[in-house]
């Protein structure tokens, strides 16, 4: 199975949209992607860096391919 993912800059308008077929990381500037170790079991560690809030945003709107 794979998704398809649309993201917008809120301040230019610019998208991209990309098919993801395992997962997807999306950080803002200054935070990027430090290190990726991947282990034989299937699981990742990715570590982002430069993060100016510890906690999670959960600020994040889900839509379907219908608009719903």
């Amino acid at each position: 199975m794979s998704i398809e993912v649309t993201v917008r800059d809120t301040e230019t308008g610019d998208t991209d949209t990309a098919i993801v077929e395992d997962y997807l990381l999306i950080v803002a500037d200054p935070c990027h992607l430090a290190s990726r170790v991947g282990h034989p079991n299937g699981t990742h560690v990715l570590t982002v860096k430069n993060a100016v809030r510890t906690a999670v945003d959960t600020h994040i709107t889900y839509e379907d391919r219908d608009g719903q």
